[in-house]
């Protein structure tokens, strides 16, 4: 297990998967590579973001019919949507201290649910990270 530390968060990954980062994006991928989680942290220009603004961000990134499910993921809380377009795809907005942040697991269709458990556990113990 290694711990992942960006400025905003922190998140235990098993060793059974990779760790890249591509500017302001962390990548972490399967070592079978049948699907990726790509975390950013999102910071709005105005005040300090809320529930709506999740919502309203929402909008602009996910199908327009799809409902977003109330989540916790370890520190953190916000929406999760599930929705298939060419690829499946789970999608968190979660909000912790002001910031925003923007969690998408895609993988390709026939292996939609492959990972979700791993993901699930993994999501379940991210933490802010105060240390910065």
């Amino acid at each position: 297990m290694k711990l992942i530390e960006t400025h905003w968060w922190a998140l235990p990954v098993s060793d059974e998967w990779l760790v890249e980062t591509e500017e302001d994006t962390v990548i972490i991928t399967d070592r079978d590579e049948v699907g990726s989680l790509e975390l950013t942290v999102l910071e709005l220009d105005n005040t300090e973001p809320v529930h709506d603004d999740l919502r309203e961000l929402a909008s602009q990134l996910v199908p327009g019919d799809v409902e977003g499910e109330a989540v916790v993921c370890g520190q953190w809380k916000g929406l999760r949507y599930e929705y298939t377009d060419s690829d499946y795809c789970r999608d968190w907005l979660l909000l912790c201290e002001g910031k925003i942040l923007l969690v998408s697991y895609t993988c390709a269709l026939e292996h939609r649910a492959l990972d979700d458990a791993a993901v699930d556990q993994m999501l379940g113990e991210l933490q802010e990270n105060k240390e910065h």
